[in-house]
């Protein structure tokens, strides 16, 4: 999976949005239908997030999630076609029903049937250390880190001693 983040990484533009539309498998009707959970779509989907995995598998990448946005007409479409594996009578009325309940219990929860992570790139570091230049900063001077992040990650770099924490909050 890194490897297909780093590749996705490498393909996007400077100013490039990476979006993820992905099934949440902790919905309401995700934990309803268990195993016949049409979402579950092997072999379109072999692995699955939740929103707690997502931002661990990107945390430590070059993008930086900006926005979650819920896809509430997919707990319907998902909700129906479960209806259909399960084999029941009146599969698109029951799925109406359990996609309109997911949704009313993901507007308290979060939990939505599919989720939309949007990423980009990360575009500045700042710098708040007060001394930048000294031996202890190591390859993260002010120089070499403006260099490294300018020509491996396309990145700018601000240094702004003035947002350093003072001796007052510090102490």
């Amino acid at each position: 999976l890194k490897e297909e983040i780093i590749h996705l990484q490498r393909l996007l533009k400077k100013n490039g949005r990476l979006i993820l539309a992905l099934p949440n498998y902790k919905s309401y009707d995700a934990e309803y239908y268990k195993d016949k959970w049409a979402a579950y779509d092997v072999p379109r989907h072999l692995n699955h997030f939740s929103e707690e995995s997502i931002r661990n598998i990107f945390k430590e990448t070059e993008l930086q999630l900006i926005d979650i946005k819920p896809l509430k007409w997919d707990s319907y479409y998902i909700s129906m076609l479960s209806e259909k594996y399960c084999k029941h009578n009146f599969t698109f009325l029951r799925g109406v029903v359990k996609g309109w309940k997911s949704n009313i219990k993901a507007n308290k929860t979060g939990q939505y049937s599919s989720l939309v992570y949007i990423f980009e790139k990360i575009r500045k570091v700042v710098d708040v250390r007060l001394n930048n230049v000294s031996q202890l900063a190591g390859f993260t001077k002010k120089n070499d880190l403006k260099y490294f992040l300018d020509k491996i990650i396309c990145c700018q770099y601000q240094h702004r001693p003035d947002w350093a924490p003072t001796d007052e909050i510090l102490d």
